[in-house]
């Protein structure tokens, strides 16, 4: 006999009823029911970076996820990563991460570039054979004692067979069989715990037929089929200024990098974003900020002008300097201008309805960042013996006093965010307010029958 559709709603309804409380004394997440039952749908689970070049591009991570980072040798993989773990630790001070050092090139010189990183909360293993490592990385999410893992690289790890095999014979796809099982498993933990996966990978050539593909990953299809993310990172140019600079210092080497989205399931594909990456190890410096936001302000249109530039401070004065090495000066001088300016581009650049449900985490992060920028400057100055470029500023907390996301974004861009965050039954409700009524009688009605009923 078929069922009617309120017979089926009405058995569904029980199974999703008896799996909670199934789950509920067992002590775990229910794996049946509506998308508004489970931990990781919504957008309140996307994390940014504070990186723009990743931001911009991906809308940041989204908790419980695994995200691929790949490309050509020494193009800042590590780096962005590494930078990533410091926004996560930013955002969630007892974060701890998981980092897997296959490539043995993590230490504390390569570290140190990353000031605001806490290296205590980060746990190494220092493992190549891809079965170990996977297991501890499984043992470790399974328990929900790590908060995001980096593998650091795919292509670093062996799989037992090849290890115990000679050079001179053929090992074929054992690392990939390893892989698509290791994530099948590791796939549930990251849901459950919300842990947020990182995975380095190096660019491959890859020769099909009579067809070479020049950019391709290895690891099988499960590399590709897993990711929620995938960044292509390509080195475009580098960049060596021998201005001298007395905070900084006399040389600054800088990459250009320039950021591919392959693949995004949580965010546009296909979009092209950029960065700039310090690889001078003598300074504690990573990616380049003030120079990155310079950049995307001038594209957004918050600093007008070419050669001579113009860019409104907090009280709405415009400043006016030459050259983006004096916009640099601007906001080394004046980081609460460097912060207000980054939120502002948050609010231009990224959908409406993220700005709006995320705005207390990226104002903490902002805040969290304006103070590590601070310390490092009254540090380096004091180590310099140079009190003159500290100013009353540099001393003084910042914090976004009593802002709103709408005092950011614009009448129309707020009336957007909000319509995109609405569900479908409460646009319904707006478009027929007879509905809503009629919804409100029902409930009087239940609630009537039931006290009755007492």
């Amino acid at each position: 006999m078929i069922k009617s559709f309120e017979e089926k709603m009405k058995a569904i309804e029980e199974i999703i009823k008896t799996e909670k409380k199934i789950a509920e004394k067992e002590g775990r997440e229910a794996k049946v029911g509506r998308l508004s039952d489970f931990k990781i749908t919504g957008r309140e689970h996307y994390m940014l970076t504070g990186i723009l070049g990743i931001d911009l591009n991906t809308n940041g991570y989204k908790k419980g996820t695994f995200n691929v980072i790949y490309g050509a040798e020494s193009g800042g993989k590590s780096t962005i990563a590494l930078e990533v773990c410091a926004s996560i630790q930013m955002n969630n001070p007892e974060a701890i991460i998981l980092y897997v050092d296959a490539e043995q090139t993590v230490d504390d010189t390569f570290i140190d570039r990353i000031p605001y990183l806490n290296k205590n909360n980060i746990i190494f293993i220092k493992e190549n054979i891809i079965e170990h490592a996977f297991n501890k990385v499984i043992e470790y999410c399974r328990e929900g004692v790590v908060d995001a893992v980096v593998i650091d690289s795919i292509d670093s790890l062996t799989s037992i067979k090849e290890s115990e095999k000679g050079l001179d014979e053929a090992v074929m796809m054992e690392k990939a069989r390893v892989l698509s099982r290791g994530l099948a498993e590791l796939g549930g933990y990251i849901a459950d715990n919300q842990i947020t996966v990182i995975m380095l990978q190096q660019e491959r050539v890859s020769f099909s037929g009579y067809i070479v593909k020049t950019s391709d990953r290895s690891g099988g299809k499960a590399m590709r089929y897993y990711p929620a993310t995938v960044l292509k990172i390509s080195k475009i140019a580098s960049e060596n200024e021998k201005e001298k600079d007395v905070l900084i210092g006399d040389k600054i080497v800088t990459q250009f990098v320039k950021i591919t989205n392959d693949k995004s399931k949580i965010s546009e594909p296909y979009k092209q974003t950029h960065t700039f990456i310090n690889v001078d190890r003598s300074k504690k410096v990573a990616v380049e900020k003030r120079k990155e936001l310079i950049d995307y302000a001038i594209q957004y249109g918050l600093i007008n002008g070419k050669g001579w530039y113009e860019i409104a401070d907090q009280n709405g004065e415009l400043i006016k300097v030459q050259g983006t090495k004096g916009l640099t000066k601007v906001f080394l001088e004046n980081t609460d201008l460097y912060t207000i300016t980054k939120m502002r581009l948050y609010a231009l650049a990224l959908p409406p309805e993220l700005f709006i449900i995320k705005f207390d985490s990226i104002k903490s992060l902002l805040e969290k960042e304006n103070a590590f920028l601070k310390k490092s400057k009254i540090d380096r100055a004091t180590f310099l013996n140079l009190p003159e470029y500290i100013t009353e500023m540099d001393k003084t907390e910042f914090h976004f006093e009593e802002t709103k996301p709408e005092d950011f974004l614009t009448e129309e861009k707020f009336k957007e965010g909000t319509y995109n965050l609405m569900s479908s039954e409460e646009i319904e409700k707006l478009n027929n307010p007879e509905m809503e009524k009629e919804n409100n009688n029902n409930d009087i009605e239940i609630i009537s029958v039931e006290t009755k009923g007492e």
